[in-house]
């Protein structure tokens, strides 16, 4: 079992989720997966970008094959 997160929202936008046809209970846990992913991305992306090898940088590749053809 999970942890209980309780919201209170509108009659009408409770009405509008059963109307689509989820519960509120799985609208909001698919809408908190979503947003859960959207932002493992996010901070993913930020990663890469300042983890990238920058313009004219040699890789850890290309120093190990230089000292390989040094020998």
């Amino acid at each position: 079992m999970g942890a209980v997160i309780s919201i209170r929202v509108d009659d009408e936008i409770k009405k509008e989720i059963e109307k689509i046809g989820y519960t509120p209970s799985e609208f909001i846990k698919k809408i908190l997966i979503q947003e859960l992913k959207r932002e493992q991305s996010k901070r993913a992306l930020g990663w890469l970008k300042n983890n990238r090898l920058k313009k004219g940088k040699k890789s850890v590749e290309d120093q190990i094959r230089e000292d390989r053809d040094k020998r």
